[in-house]
């Protein structure tokens, strides 16, 4: 449900309260099965929230942000893709990772991305219920205050590292060359 300038959806005309704000953090749509999933479930539970928000005088603003560098990194607080937050808020409590395959891949190392923990099961990809429900807890709950401090996870500057290293990569994941300088640079 990503909206556009113009389009009712974008909050543009409503007060502050009235709209939820979500934001989608990633480091890689083109190759990572988690981003493109997540994306896709996101957009998903969201056309599922659009009537109940709508019933209760509530807008969504989404916004999709492609995290290329360690600056953008620390501008954002981003700790692990794919990240979504809710009015500020990450939509899981605890940030947990295991290693992802494609992302290692754009970068020629380890790397380890997001998983999402919810009703006692762990995903790589979050199920719509969990994007659900956390949008859902960010409506009727006030946010937690952020205590500002912010480190970048040594997890990503590694996968940064790795990709300013390189021009191209054969990724055996996708059996396809990707040139990845250019996105990140």
């Amino acid at each position: 449900m990503p909206t556009k300038p113009g389009n009712s959806d974008n909050g543009a005309n409503a007060k502050k309260g009235d709209v939820v704000r979500i934001e989608y953090f990633y480091l890689d749509a083109s190759v990572c099965e988690r981003c493109k999933s997540t994306a896709s479930v996101l957009d998903a539970a969201l056309m599922d929230l659009k009537p109940v928000l709508e019933g209760m005088g509530k807008s969504v603003r989404l916004e999709k942000i492609h995290i290329r560098s360690e600056e953008d990194a620390k501008k954002y607080k981003f700790m692990s893709s794919p990240t979504v937050r809710i009015n500020g808020q990450d939509a899981v409590e605890k940030v947990e990772e295991n290693e992802c395959g494609d992302c290692g891949c754009i970068c020629d190392g380890k790397v380890h991305c997001r998983t999402w923990s919810w009703q006692n099961k762990t995903y790589e990809v979050p199920p719509k219920g969990l994007i659900i429900d956390a949008v859902l807890r960010a409506v009727y709950t006030k946010p937690a205050a952020n205590s500002g401090q912010y480190a970048l996870p040594e997890n990503l500057k590694s996968f940064f590292a790795g990709v300013k290293s390189k021009t191209t990569e054969v990724c055996a994941v996708a059996n396809i060359n990707f040139p990845y300088r250019t996105p990140y640079l």
